[in-house]
């Protein structure tokens, strides 16, 4: 018993000599246990049990690998998510400096950026950062990951993203030297840099780093830069792009590479800027169709495809490249306009089995579709590099211009080229989507098209086999997933094989309504193409059918459908006098809404205080129910302020305000899908202020209580106080008293 206790003294000893002791770095040579850990994430709000947040802090402590799995279809609303890494002008949901897999499993990470003008317009994006004096901030996300540390190591930073869409985030990731991001799978849809408004979706902010995007879908991507070359993607490392479609990214281009190989593969590219290769490092982008400017008929800067690289090449090998109408000069300007594709280092741009073509090549307007940066007419940068056994046998098309004919470019490429029709649509198509202006043309049977089966030996065991620059496997579909080699053994230039069924695109929806718009197929055995039909079928509807009758008309709006019920359509080419169907199109999905509608809004001032109620609008079809987020201003102010918001109540309370002023007061909702109502308006006056009394209370005068009452109850309290006094005095009296008998008393003792 005694040496039990000894024991535990010690013990207790050492432990408050350690609590005391300063901290030293220790001296051993063991490394920290890692462990791979899942976490789940099941909530639709960004904290608490079961939230992304939980799980991106449970993985940050865990060293060692980790996973991140989502509940099948869940919807995460990122604006609960708290502030998570900022640093100037940015902010991303989460900092990652180890290995970590998302397995999103479908699910949504749905962020809100939402602003509006001082006339009331809602989230426009009319080429203008919303960071502008005209402009009030209603709600912003942040971007979701930032990848690394600056000036660290940061091998073990990687990040996989799998099977995860994103709406209305900032960014997706900022990234350091040596960390690597693979999405695939990945959505991303609305993607804004309000917060900085040149942010890229993707950056590689310093070093190098490596990107692997595959099997993606982005659609509106945006950053408002003004500066050539800051891109929709940008940094240097090593950037892979595969199976992949980018629509609608307005930005100063596409991408935007300093040193490192870029390989983009089987991927469409439509209205997204270019891209500008600035360092040491191959750019090959094989099997792709690129459309820099989409239907816009103004060609920008950032639309240019450049390759500033030193010595490496920029190839384009069995793609097809869409040009807008305007490569004239720009007499606007001090110099004129380079040519769309150019290159101002020693590097060449080489074509491979590859079709360039202008959107209207009947224009009177001169342009420059090759050259060099000061427009020279002689330039060594280009190059056709054929793949047929005998160089005189050109498998390059480009479609000469008013300001480049067929010797120019010959002359610039330094080689024969193909140049005749038909290749390309030439004509204006106002609404023309990627796909039908890359379709090559069929011409006739005695003038076919230029395009068609010019590649022999194309199988994947012939010597033309088309190869994958990421894999080395090789590569048995076109860019829209037709078969890339005909049974003949051919293959088409460009990016695009001809078959015998339409390819369908989805190009809008209205109220009740679906735009479709296909390309036009081969002729079927029962003889050329006479019409086309159109079916639309949606669950527990009936199924609606729309016949074109001309061969040439190639869209049309499907009209009669409910709203917010999904609908998939698909396309057959009929054809010969039997109308023999084609074989059916590619399916495509689409749910027709009406417009949104202002809520009705109403409201009535208090002291300092204006209170809010409004109706909830009609959805037009969507799924609800909506947020609701509330804007003010004094009468005749330009900029809207921020009242409360992310709710769904339809009454609200707008405290602090100044008294006897009149308020623009405004309301608008936002449907889970992303649709903004305009904003509804009323105006409400707030009351005027209470007026303080200016005189105080009379005092009554003392009085004396008749004979026999108290006194009143100052009077009482004073005598209390008094009486008190004479009683302390007279006990310490008796107390020094006592004290004096006692001394006297033991002086006698």
């Amino acid at each position: 018993m005694v040496r039990t206790n000894k024991i535990a003294a010690a013990i207790g000893g050492l432990a408050f000599a350690l609590l005391i002791l300063p901290a030293t770095p220790t001296t051993s040579s063991a490394t920290p246990t890692t462990s791979s850990a899942t976490y789940a994430v099941t909530s639709t709000v960004c904290t608490g049990p079961g939230s992304f947040a939980e799980a991106l802090a449970s993985a940050a402590s865990n060293p060692g690998p980790d996973t991140i799995s989502f509940t099948p279809g869940l919807v995460v609303a990122t604006g609960t998510c708290p502030a998570g890494v900022a640093q100037p002008d940015g902010q991303w949901i989460a900092e990652v400096t180890d290995e970590l897999t998302i397995e999103g499993n479908g699910a949504t990470l749905k962020g809100y950026n939402i602003w509006i003008s001082r006339t009331g317009r809602m989230t426009g994006l009319d080429g203008s950062c919303p960071r502008n004096n005209n402009v009030s901030t209603i709600a912003i996300s942040p971007g979701l990951f930032r990848i690394g540390r600056s000036g660290q190591d940061n091998s073990e930073a990687k990040v996989v993203i799998n099977n995860l869409k994103m709406f209305e985030l900032e960014s997706i990731a900022s990234m350091f030297g040596g960390s690597s991001l693979t999405m695939d799978g990945v959505r991303a849809d609305r993607i804004f840099s309000q917060r900085s408004c040149v942010r890229p979706a993707v950056h590689v902010i310093e070093g190098s780093a490596t990107v692997v995007i595959k099997d993606n879908v982005w659609d509106t991507v945006v950053n408002w830069g003004v500066e050539l070359g800051i891109g929709a993607i940008s940094g240097s490392g090593s950037l892979t792009i595969e199976d992949s479609e980018f629509r609608d990214v307005f930005s100063s281009g596409f991408i935007n590479w300093f040193d490192g190989d870029v390989k983009i593969v089987s991927s469409l590219m439509d209205d997204t800027g270019g891209i500008v290769h600035r360092g040491n490092g191959k750019t090959h982008v094989v099997n792709s169709l690129w459309r820099p400017t989409g239907d816009r008929q103004n060609f920008r800067d950032a639309d240019r495809i450049r390759n500033n690289s030193p010595s490496d090449s920029m190839t384009f090998e069995a793609s097809t490249i869409l040009l807008a109408e305007s490569v004239k000069p720009n007499t606007s300007l001090s110099s004129p306009l380079p040519p769309i594709l150019h290159g101002t280092g020693a590097g060449k741009i080489s074509f491979v089995g590859t079709a360039i073509g202008v959107n209207n090549r009947e224009s009177d307007d001169p342009g420059l579709i090759l050259g060099n940066e000061s427009g020279a007419t002689t330039n060594t940068g280009f190059e056709a590099d054929c793949q047929l056994s005998s160089p005189e046998c050109p498998d390059v098309w480009i479609q000469p211009v008013n300001g480049q004919d067929k010797a120019a470019l010959e002359t610039l490429i330094g080689s024969p080229l193909l140049t005749d029709p038909p290749g390309l649509p030439t004509k204006q198509l106002f609404l023309g989507t990627a796909e039908q202006r890359g379709m090559p043309l069929l011409g006739t049977v005695v003038d076919p098209g230029k395009l068609l089966d010019v590649i022999p030996d194309s199988q994947c065991t012939g010597l033309n086999k088309l190869i994958n620059p990421i894999d080395f496997s090789c590569i048995v579909e076109d860019v829209l997933g037709n078969p890339r080699v005909d049974g003949n053994n051919k293959r088409n230039i460009g990016a695009i094989q001809l078959t015998l069924a339409p390819h369908l695109t989805v190009t809008g929806t209205g109220d009740g309504t679906v735009d479709l718009a296909w390309t036009r197929p081969k002729d079927p055995l029962a003889g050329a193409v006479s019409g086309y039909r159109i079916e639309c079928s949606g669950t527990g509807v009936p199924t609606v059918t729309v016949d074109v009758t001309d061969p040439t008309v190639l869209a049309t709006t499907v009209s009669g459908l409910f709203n917010g019920t999904e609908y998939s359509c698909t396309v057959v080419a009929l054809a010969g006098q039997s109308s023999e169907p084609s074989p059916p199109s590619n399916e495509v999905l689409a749910t027709p809404l009406a417009p949104t509608v202002a809520p009705i809004v109403s409201g009535s001032g208090g002291a300092a205080e204006v209170r809010l109620f409004w109706t909830e609008p009609d959805a037009g079809g969507r799924a609800g129910p909506p947020m609701y987020f509330v804007v003010y201003r004094p009468k005749g102010s330009t900029l809207w302020e921020n009242g409360p918001g992310f709710f769904s109540g339809r009454t609200t309370l707008i405290p602090g305000l100044t008294d006897a002023t009149t308020y623009e007061i405004g309301v608008t909702a936002m449907w889970p899908d992303g649709s903004v109502s305009p904003l509804g308006t009323s105006e409400a006056t707030t009351s005027e202020p209470t007026v303080p009394p200016t005189t105080a209370p009379t005092t009554p005068p003392a009085t004396t209580p008749p004979p026999g009452e108290l006194p009143a109850t100052g009077t009482y309290t004073v005598m209390f106080v008094l009486v008190s006094l004479v009683l302390v005095a007279a006990g310490s009296l008796a107390m020094v008293t006592s004290r004096r008998r006692g001394r006297a008393g033991a002086r006698r003792l």
